[in-house]
């Protein structure tokens, strides 16, 4: 309860309601797998960490106090959410979705109160949790400069793996095409 209590201190009181990116990252937050039921038992869930995969139990009904970088890893997952030590749903504003994470069918669309921005036009915690989200991004200095080339570095080696993929599935779909093609018989 300290943690969450702390959390809130640590926002900006124009607004008051929890909502503002906080002044200073929390050492923890809670997390609620929204997934574990009653009856069903807890559920096991495997991150990376630290370069290592760990193992977390979730308690049905019961939040999980997690360091605030792998907190952010499960936050990112719309089946956990943030609350509070008793287990209260507390706000928490996950990242858009990026155009690369999209699933066939959907389209990419900002809001009305999105816009497209520069890193360097985002705020230290905005960057700070864009870089938790992404593979070893726990590791990554908390300086504005480290955070940006991480994430930037993150986008250009996914594209590029991405775009070998679907290379690779284009010409193996246009060698089946190929050895289907009809023969002229004539």
């Amino acid at each position: 309860m300290e943690a969450a209590r702390a959390l809130k201190d640590q926002t900006n009181p124009a607004k008051g309601d929890g909502t503002e990116a906080p002044k200073v990252i929390p050492a923890t937050l809670f997390v609620l797998d929204t997934t574990a039921k009653p009856g069903r038992g807890a559920r096991e869930h495997q991150m990376m960490v630290d370069g290592f995969i760990k193992t977390f139990v979730f308690e049905p009904g019961k939040a999980l106090e997690l360091p605030f970088p792998t907190a952010i890893k499960f936050l990112k997952i719309p089946e956990f959410i943030r609350t509070d030590a008793e287990g209260t749903p507390q706000p928490y504003q996950r990242q858009p979705k990026q155009p690369h994470e999209m699933g066939a069918g959907e389209k990419f669309e900002l809001g009305d109160h999105q816009t497209v921005a520069d890193y360097s036009e985002l705020s230290n915690m905005a960057l700070v949790q864009r870089a938790l989200e992404l593979p070893r991004g726990e590791l990554v200095p908390r300086d504005r400069k480290s955070l940006i080339d991480f994430i930037v570095k993150t986008q250009v080696e996914r594209r590029k793996a991405n775009e070998e993929k679907t290379g690779k599935a284009k010409a193996a779909s246009e060698v089946e095409l190929e050895e289907i093609a009809p023969v002229d018989d004539e």
